[in-house]
């Protein structure tokens, strides 16, 4: 499942991508019977632009109404476009949950969209991850990575980056990462590093080293 938190982001954005501006009222009103806490509104406009790079703002004069001051990033940046429709996508699925038996798709996912965020958070600080690898063939294995770059392939996303384990770089599925957590030591991303050119010649997400 993908957290609470999450979902409200993508409802919260939906709505005002559909209704264009909304004062606080209106949106308490559009959020269901439970009542939306303002400051729990304000804490979600600030992950919004964390995690989406999307910027809810409100007008100067009244009646205050919010709505998003930059609409064409959702337009120009492809990544954060796939980010969202996935968020919601996976919500609508939630929503379903008594068509369970008969909306069919790959349980990857939701282990996916759960390390998401979490990996998206260390890139953009530059923090080391440690997490349990489970590999198809071998037992589990504890890793300290540094993420350098994500990529999406036949539908499941890929973290490249050094590993200290293996003294080298390597490109793991997020779907075969178990316990994860972002610590607090830094990482400098190396100069000569570029996603581009490191996918650049690869066949799925296999590189030549």
């Amino acid at each position: 499942m993908i957290s609470k938190t999450i979902a409200r982001y993508v409802w919260l954005l939906n709505t005002l991508i559909e209704e264009k501006s909304l004062t606080f009222e209106e949106i308490d009103l559009f959020s269901g019977k439970k009542p939306y806490p303002l400051r729990s509104f304000h804490e979600h406009r600030k992950g919004i632009k964390e995690l989406f790079g999307i910027d809810i703002k409100c007008t100067t004069k009244k009646p205050y109404r919010y709505y998003i001051a930059n609409p064409e990033a959702l337009n120009t940046d492809k990544t954060r476009k796939w980010l969202l429709e996935s968020f919601a996508m996976m919500g609508r699925l939630e929503e379903g949950y008594t068509l369970k038996d008969r909306i069919m798709f790959e349980d990857y996912a939701k282990k996916t969209l759960d390390n998401l965020e979490l990996f998206i958070k260390a890139m953009k600080r530059n923090y080391e991850v440690v997490f349990d690898y489970y590999p198809f063939d071998k037992s589990v294995e504890t890793f300290h990575l540094h993420p350098y770059a994500m990529k999406v392939y036949n539908k499941r996303w890929y973290v490249a980056g050094y590993v200290k384990e293996k003294e080298a770089i390597r490109c793991i599925a997020l779907d075969r990462i178990g316990d994860i957590n972002i610590t607090k030591n830094p990482f400098e991303m190396p100069d000569d590093f570029s996603a581009h050119k490191y996918f650049a010649n690869t066949i799925g997400i296999f590189t030549n080293e």
